[in-house]
């Protein structure tokens, strides 16, 4: 008989229920007569016994065996059942063929197959790892169309992994940290350098200043300093040459340039009524600025005092200044050389002369005779106009001198420069320069066109009588406004 629980039966078809089948009428059912002829073998007809090696007996007939009915829940322990062999006879094919149960049928399949899924009992547990199955799957797919297409790979972003994005955040962090270094090293340099500078200047006291009862403008955003360029020499005081009022306006940005006309004629405070320039040589920069206050209106409290010689060499360490001059500035430049400034300086009369007009990098004696020029064009108005100009170039020549031009303004010129302003003041304005030389200058004179009258008869000789109000309110408007 063949092993029921080989692969080759075919189990699909439903298990038939058992018939037993009854005893034929002639025939004695096996079992009474097998009992009728071995019971009680002693008693009956004792006179004429049957051999037991002669009683003829049917053979017993095997019962089949209809297993328990397996229940859907416990086919999972028969599928772990390794003795499990029960099968029975098939109704549709021939005799001798025999079907399996439905438990044997189960395993043998599992055996056979595959795995698919996880049995009942850990089916919740491993629900993550089926639904990660599938998302491979559907990976792979996706993978084996972008080698099939180029376009959909190049288009197709990869995602970054946890590692990548940590690599990718440690290299902006280290490029932010050598960033903030930078600035920091740069900025310690700056200062050391802004503060070496402001060392070498000439630092001195505020003398004894005079109070004044007007009500002056004053704005906690605008900041003014007086440039004194005098013409003291030998540490002899003399008249102020040139009296520019230097107004940062940190609302709008810009940087207000206002010469002061020397021959305005104006009250000046503890004196009689004279020219502004004679202040400086009464009262020293002090006076200077009590006056401007007294008939400007405008709150002065620092200057910066700058020689002849020390303009010069400012001009000197910034590589000279680009300057448009005509054939007549020319002759007074060379005329300014020749009889005061190559004297002064120690220089030969005829150095550094003019051939004539046109285009020059002008080097520090140049500036300063163009910066003097009185008889040439609208006098004593067009020689405040061409100081501005060289204040402006010097400027831009400041921005493009570098660290060569920052070496030797602190070696030749800056000691020769005289303020008032404390150290920490000078230090905050230096950290301020960097945007300073950026915002827009503008030119303004004072008295302005149409406020002022030529007077021949004052006890200065000729002078301007100028209208302070409409002037005052000419600075208000420009330097101290907020827009």
């Amino acid at each position: 008989m063949a092993d029921p629980r080989d692969r080759n039966y075919n189990s699909d078809m439903p298990r038939p229920k058992h018939i037993p089948q009854a005893p034929k009428a002639d025939t004695p059912h096996p079992q009474s007569v097998s009992r009728q002829q071995t019971a009680h073998p002693t008693s009956g007809d004792h006179r004429n016994p049957t051999p037991a090696h002669q009683q003829q007996t049917t053979p017993r007939r095997e019962q089949p065996h209809i297993p328990k009915k397996i229940s859907d829940a416990d086919k999972t322990i028969v599928l772990n059942r390794q003795d499990y062999g029960a099968y029975e006879p098939r109704t549709d094919s021939p005799e001798g063929q025999y079907r399996l149960h439905a438990g044997q049928q189960s395993r043998t399949a599992y055996e056979g197959t595959e795995r698919r899924q996880a049995p009942p009992q850990r089916r919740t547990q491993q629900g993550s790892s089926t639904h990660r199955r599938a998302s491979q799957g559907s990976s792979r797919s996706a993978n084996e169309a972008s080698h099939r297409n180029p376009e959909a790979r190049q288009s197709r972003k990869p995602k970054a992994t946890p590692k990548k994005r940590r690599r990718r955040a440690g290299c902006l962090t280290r490029i932010l940290l050598s960033a903030l270094s930078f600035a920091v090293l740069v900025f310690a340099l700056y200062s050391f350098l802004a503060l070496k500078c402001i060392n070498k200047l000439d630092f001195v006291d505020s003398g004894t200043r005079i109070a004044t009862s007007k009500t002056l403008l004053s704005e906690p955003y605008v900041t003014n300093v007086l440039l004194i360029g005098s013409d003291s020499r030998d540490d002899t005081r003399g008249r102020s040459d040139s009296m520019i009022l230097l107004s940062i306006n940190k609302k709008t940005d810009k940087i207000f340039l206002t010469s002061l006309m020397r021959d305005m004629y104006v009250d000046i405070p503890g004196r009689d009524k004279n020219k502004i320039n004679a202040a400086y040589s009464f009262g020293g920069p002090e006076l200077l600025m009590d006056t401007i206050q007294e008939n400007l209106g405008v709150k002065i409290d620092d200057y910066i005092e700058i020689s002849f010689v020390s303009f010069a060499s400012i001009v000197d360490a910034v590589g000279g200044v680009e300057i448009t001059v005509s054939d007549a500035e020319a002759q007074a430049i060379n005329q300014i050389l020749q009889d005061e400034v190559n004297g002064i300086l120690g220089d030969a009369r005829n150095a550094d002369l003019l051939s004539q007009g046109g285009k020059y990098i002008l080097n520090g004696k140049q500036a300063l005779c163009y910066s003097r020029i009185r008889h040439v064009g609208n006098a004593d108005f067009q020689r405040t106009e061409r100081q501005r100009e060289v204040l402006t170039q010097l400027v831009t020549s400041l921005k493009n001198s570098g660290a060569a031009g920052m070496k030797r303004l602190m070696s030749s010129a800056l000691p020769q420069i005289r303020t008032n302003m404390t150290k920490g003041e000078l230090y905050q304005l230096s950290l301020r320069m960097p945007f300073l030389l950026n915002y827009e200058m503008t030119q303004i004179q004072i008295p302005a066109d149409g406020t002022y009258t030529d007077d021949r008869n004052t006890n200065a000789g000729w002078a301007l009588v100028v209208d302070l109000d409409a002037n005052r309110e000419l600075l208000k408007e420009q330097v101290f406004a907020a827009e």
